[in-house]
């Protein structure tokens, strides 16, 4: 093979090795992400860490801006309003050991025999900022078991970590995953003015 034909083979392989650009498919809009417990509150600094996390996963390339309130959602300006309703929180640690065994003193290895429960509602609605048109919308019931795997572990804090892990995977799953649907029911949810242009 000639010396001209084998370079333009290694070209041709050099470029199939190398892989294509990332199709940016995060859409066009500024989220706005707001969370209340309702009944069955649980702990503020869980609602709180949930919604960093979902923040976090929707602004790499779900969103192109996603700012979290606090406060009341109406002051935060933005296109869409991502509103999670958590409930019926429950929290608990369950002893393998009896009730008697599991307060004596002394063995550490005890510790390795209860189990954390965690289990919390989520309800969450994407909707127009405009006039709250709803877009999309997912409910979900996230439910962990944890059993600590080295002694210090607190079972129950990773339980939690876990459920938010869980709740992001699954409404990831909701809001970003087809992006082109998603579109199509945003942009007839919001107002024509204030659709982005094509």
């Amino acid at each position: 093979m000639s010396r001209n034909r084998w370079g333009a083979v290694a070209v041709a392989l050099a470029a199939a090795a190398t892989p294509a650009p990332a199709k940016n498919t995060a859409l066009p809009y500024r989220v706005v992400i707001a969370s209340t417990w309702g009944d069955g509150a649980g702990s503020d600094a869980f609602r709180i860490d949930l919604q960093r996390a979902l923040a976090d996963a929707f602004g790499r390339g779900c969103f192109t801006e996603v700012v979290v309130v606090e406060d009341d959602p109406a002051q935060a300006a933005g296109d869409l309003l991502l509103a999670l309703y958590l409930s019926d929180a429950i929290e608990e640690i369950r002893f393998d050991d009896t009730i008697a065994g599991a307060l004596m003193p002394g063995e550490p290895g005890k510790e390795l025999r209860r189990q954390a429960f965690f289990q919390v509602s989520v309800d969450a609605r994407l909707t127009s900022r405009a006039d709250l048109a709803p877009v999309e919308s997912k409910a979900l019931v996230a439910a962990i078991s944890r059993r600590p795997m080295v002694l210090g572990e607190d079972p129950q804090a990773s339980a939690r970590q876990l459920a938010i892990e869980r709740i992001v995977n699954d409404l990831s799953k909701t809001f970003c995953r087809s992006t082109d649907k998603l579109a199509r029911k945003i942009k007839a949810a919001m107002p024509a003015e204030t659709a982005p242009p094509r």
